[in-house]
């Protein structure tokens, strides 16, 4: 009762903060993003560190509100019945179907609220549906793994072909390989398959 007292009042002064609010607990709720992982890995289980739990300490480091996944980690420690190392072994074996879906199932998620809100813009061609693809080299990090601390070597950037859709402003798919030396053309026939009729 108290909450539900806090939440009008707050929601009449600052309707939009808590219209976002509400929208990113349900894109990003911890059930659904459990389901996107359940329903796409292969070979990776869900022990104690769950997916969402990982999504949610890189949403932190990508807003910039933690500099790192271990200042995360550190924010948190205290209550994690697993330590920091436990984290990062999780994350480095995050299986390329879960981090693509990851990406095009929020992404769905995101257009149905969009429908909701505003019209999406003018297709720039008309009666196309135009999509923007640009291929991105992962950058290196200066913070190096363990494992490759005592190598001289640079660790080699992976790649990812992003997919853009001007009537959303939104990325909606992601085609990623651990191949840093690909080109775009080596991942041309993943692409395809996200082309439907009418595409552009």
């Amino acid at each position: 009762m108290f909450q539900d007292e806090l939440l009008n009042r707050v929601a009449k002064n600052a309707p939009v903060t808590v219209m976002a609010r509400g929208m990113l607990e349900n894109i990003l709720s911890p059930a659904k993003l459990d389901d996107i992982f359940q329903h796409h890995v292969r070979t990776q289980r869900q022990r104690t560190i769950l997916f969402s739990f990982l999504v949610e300490l890189m949403l932190l480091v990508a807003c910039k509100i933690r500099p790192s996944v271990h200042a995360a980690y550190k924010a948190w420690h205290e209550k994690l019945p697993f330590t920091v190392d436990a984290v990062y072994d999780k994350i480095a074996c995050i299986e390329i179907p879960v981090s693509e879906a990851l990406l095009s199932k929020t992404a769905e998620t995101m257009i149905q609220v969009l429908r909701e809100i505003k019209p999406p813009e003018p297709e720039l061609i008309p009666g196309y549906r135009l999509r923007i693809v640009d291929g991105n080299k992962i950058a290196a990090t200066d913070r190096r793994l363990k494992v490759l601390r005592e190598q001289n070597a640079a660790p080699l950037p992976d790649f990812a072909l992003v997919v853009f859709e001007p009537p959303w402003n939104l990325i909606t798919h992601t085609i990623l390989c651990r191949d840093g030396h690909a080109q775009e053309r080596s991942l041309f026939p993943q692409l395809v398959k996200l082309a439907h009729p009418g595409d552009y």
